[in-house]
């Protein structure tokens, strides 16, 4: 018995002498690697900034490695995390980086690679969006402080089809809707994606564009009103200059499917709400102009609409980019009115209840307002929201 005990301790000495300690490994780096990555790749403004991408793995260790001395990488192995120190780029041109994660564990390793790429000195992105926009050389840092505020207020609206429009004879009928004169018969209109100001444009937004203050309702977050169809354009077309950016009024099909709610239309018949003091705000009908209740309204004090945009059912009526003219009952696609006319479309409801015998002014999201036919007049109760094509 005890020569067999001996055999046997014998051999397990031999074989363990026989093998090399780093044949065995702990169960933990026996397994094959995992790695993914929380980002494949990011977009960075020229300014100088940190980053973080999440690293799941099933391994404990990681390296990380990036390829330029502008991009500098570290690996938090505790938090799992890459954390990224990017400089500024003060070229005007774009350039890249490639942060390499890699685990290794003898025979066994895995990479995986993120990609930054920075904008150049001259571009800028919007935060929070994929909206990036190339400064002209002459705009201030105090513009661009309150024009980025503005375009991170852009709201995206993804483009369908609806019915557009509205008829006035027949309240049993579809698209039924009291006050329409002048924008049916209801027609079957496709868009394309596009961007809409949340808010209608303010007076300190048009006061840093146009280092002017024409509004008789004064009030930096107030909306800019007593303002003609051509300073509206003219607006635009400089802070698209300022941003390098396709910035426009909307079209009137744009204006009323965003103010329908776009893909998200709960079939309101104002902007968000079946009840208008739910969303617009007005004044009442029997407010003298000379009281001091007599005033636009800050924007967004109501409820937004199923999009998350604000007061177009009320505040101020909001200039459209389309010829006023007779409406095609042929189906559209990205309709932009007719090619010529007399006077400019303005959609949407407004404060001023003196305009009309209609309390509050406030309309249905299919109607057009009284001040349709605005071009080269100055209104109180009218001004704008801009677009953006996506």
């Amino acid at each position: 018995m005890k020569s067999y005990t001996l055999f046997i301790y014998s051999t397990l000495l031999l074989l363990a002498t026989s093998c090399e300690l780093n044949d065995f490994e702990p169960a933990e780096w026996a397994i094959d690697p995992e790695l993914e990555l929380s980002e494949s790749g990011m977009v960075v403004s020229s300014a100088a900034e940190t980053r973080s991408v999440n690293v799941t793995t099933n391994y404990d260790a990681f390296t990380v490695a990036s390829d330029q001395t502008w991009c500098k990488a570290s690996a938090d192995t505790r938090e799992k995390t890459v954390n990224v120190s990017i400089e500024a780029n003060e070229s005007a041109e774009q350039r890249q980086a490639v942060v390499t994660v890699t685990i290794e564990r003898g025979a066994k390793s895995l990479r995986k690679d993120f990609t930054i790429y920075q904008i150049g000195g001259s571009w800028d992105m919007v935060e929070g969006t994929d909206i990036r926009m190339r400064w002209s050389n002459d705009v201030t840092e105090s513009q661009k402080s309150i024009i980025k505020r503005q375009l991170q207020q852009l709201v995206f609206v993804e483009g369908g089809t609806f019915m557009m429009g509205a008829q006035n004879e027949d309240s049993n009928a579809p698209y039924y809707d009291w006050y329409a004169c002048e924008e049916n018969p209801p027609h079957q209109v496709t868009l394309s994606d596009f961007y809409i100001g949340k808010y209608e444009v303010t007076q300190e937004q048009w006061a840093a564009v146009m280092a002017t203050s024409p509004s008789l309702f004064v009030g930096g977050n107030k909306p800019v009103e007593n303002i003609s169809w051509y300073d509206a354009q003219e607006y635009v077309t400089k802070l698209a200059s300022l941003t390098g950016l396709d910035i426009r009024m909307p079209t009137s099909a744009q204006w009323e499917y965003a103010a329908r709610g776009g893909r998200f239309s709960m079939g309101y018949r104002y902007a968000g709400s079946d009840n208008p003091d739910e969303v617009a705000y007005s004044v009442p009908i029997s407010t003298p102009q000379e009281s001091p209740l007599f005033t636009t309204s800050e924007v967004g004090q109501k409820k937004p609409n199923e999009l998350g945009i604000y007061d177009m059912s009320g505040n101020v009526a909001e200039m459209c980019s389309d010829w006023f003219g007779t409406v095609s009952t042929d189906d559209q696609t990205d309709p932009t009115g007719p090619n010529s006319g007399t006077y400019k479309v303005s959609r949407g409801g407004y404060f001023d209840s003196t305009q009309t015998n209609v309390s509050g002014c406030v309309f249905y999201v299919t109607s057009f307002s009284y001040t349709t036919r605005i071009i080269e007049g100055r209104p109180s109760y009218c001004g704008l929201r801009i677009m953006m094509k996506k």
